[in-house]
């Protein structure tokens, strides 16, 4: 089963990434576990932000903190055992 959820949200930490994305109102990225240890350091739930560059995903910043530990829960829950 595939959910798609939307949501506007800021992006932590773009300015680090500024030499490779400049931010667009209304632009649409994709978000994912970010496996690198500095991330974790930070964030135990780390979430990157992506933009699709080329066919690839280029890290582009950190969803806050607030909502990383809320969105790993829904990324990793398998829907298939959890009955509403």
């Amino acid at each position: 089963m595939l959910y798609k959820i939307e949501f506007t949200c800021p992006v932590r930490g773009h300015h680090i990434y500024k030499d490779c994305w400049a931010p667009v109102i209304g632009e649409k990225l994709h978000y994912k576990p970010d496996p690198r240890e500095e991330a974790r350091t930070y964030d135990k739930h780390a979430l990157g932000v992506y933009k699709l560059v080329e066919g690839e995903h280029v890290l582009v910043g950190h969803v806050p903190i607030e909502l990383s530990r809320l969105l790993t829960f829904f990324l990793t829950t398998d829907n298939e055992k959890r009955k509403d």
